[in-house]
């Protein structure tokens, strides 16, 4: 396993800021819990740690590596 960690993350989808400045750090062993409403960008920032959309601003690291 290892640590997953979102820094400064902001996401555009279409013309409309879903979120900006984001960050979160999931250690080994916990689980990232996404709770918002409809459009909040739940699904965007799933997308985003997949590797399925681009980061538009901010970085993702695994165990520190980019």
């Amino acid at each position: 396993m290892g640590q997953f960690t979102g820094s400064g993350l902001s996401s555009f989808r279409g013309q409309r800021l879903v979120f900006r400045g984001l960050d979160f750090d999931v250690g080994e062993g916990a689980m990232l819990h996404l709770v918002g409403p409809n459009g909040s960008g739940k699904s965007t920032l799933l997308r985003i740690m997949a590797g399925l959309l681009p980061v538009i601003e901010g970085q993702l690291r695994w165990d520190g590596t980019p």
